[in-house]
């Protein structure tokens, strides 16, 4: 539509220049007048069209091809497939091991472990044992002990001359727990107990019980039997030495105590007169055994051991 209105605007400027150009000739009446030249010119300008442009044709608008239709059905509820997400990298186990979050934020090492390990001990006895890990950060243990036998048959104890025997003996279940999420650890449990330990007064021409001689002792006896209650309570403290590596040996270290006083029994011959010996001195002579036995009232315990984790 521009091209023609432009064509039209043309053909009337040249038509003005045509008259213009013939303005000496005139008709009769006074009016101007083309002469026939110029006015053939003028007729075969205005006549003849005005080329115009060729332009290229639109590209033609594409059109989307029709989705595949979706079947549904009045229960059937179409869901969309989640934007991928690229999966992080993994945590080397050495750095998880180390560097974990508690519930506090802190950065601390973990105590907590993932399989079942076996460990082994001693100290005051021989420690065969399993800890078996839970998920609220807690480590379960069942441990077995074995106390060690006497080397010599004759032993001194409070003044007198005895053989001893013992059989100690006990299975123990145990929590640890680590207040500050670390590698020291509070533990507890409960043990029972094979514990018994006999003192036989060795028969001589002379006995002393709590200091005092016992005048014709041959073919006489006494004895004294020591023994634990069948469950008792434990407490101790326990520390692992840290490792980088989750894998392999490693050591620790445990106190504690089995929280029972030994009982007592002890068995005298009728044949030992009652003079100087009384009861005060045999409850006086039990003391001193048991003294020289644990001085503290409870029974101690302190290992050394390694633990294998894999």
């Amino acid at each position: 539509m521009h091209l023609r209105s432009f064509s039209a605007f043309l053909s009337g400027v040249l038509f003005t220049c045509t008259l213009a150009l013939a303005g000496d000739a005139v008709d009769e009446n006074g009016n101007l007048m083309a002469k026939p030249r110029i006015a053939a010119t003028l007729i075969q300008t205005v006549m003849t069209p005005v080329p115009q442009p060729l332009l290229a044709p639109k590209p033609a608008r594409a059109v989307p091809a029709a989705a595949a239709p979706v079947p549904s059905t009045p229960d059937e509820t179409v869901k969309l497939n989640p934007p991928s997400e690229t999966p992080l990298a993994p945590v080397p186990p050495a750095i998880d091991n180390i560097l974990q979050a508690d519930s506090q934020n802190r950065i601390s090492a973990p105590v907590r472990d993932s399989k079942i390990t076996a460990y082994a001990a001693a100290g005051t006895s021989v420690v065969l044992g399993l800890i078996i890990p839970s998920d609220g950060g807690l480590n379960y243990r069942l441990e077995y002990s074995e106390g060690y036998k006497p080397l010599g048959t004759s032993k001194t104890h409070g003044g007198g001359k005895y053989t001893e025997t013992n059989t100690q003996q006990r299975l123990g279940v145990f929590v640890d727990w680590s207040p500050e999420h670390n590698n020291w650890l509070l533990t507890g449990g409960l043990t029972l107990n094979r514990q018994k330990f006999h003192f036989q007064a060795k028969s001589s021409s002379t006995m002393t019980i709590n200091g005092k001689n016992v005048p014709n002792f041959t073919g006489q006896s006494f004895s004294i039997d020591y023994s634990l209650p069948k469950l008792t309570p434990y407490v101790g403290v326990r520390y692992a030495h840290p490792r980088p590596d989750p894998n392999g040996w490693e050591g620790f270290a445990e106190v504690g105590a089995v929280l029972a006083k030994l009982d007592a029994e002890a068995r005298i011959s009728d044949g030992i007169s009652p003079n100087p010996i009384g009861d005060s001195d045999v409850k006086a002579e039990i003391h001193a055994l048991r003294q020289s036995l644990y001085k503290w009232g409870v029974v101690p315990h302190a290992v050394v051991g390694l633990r294998y984790r894999y």
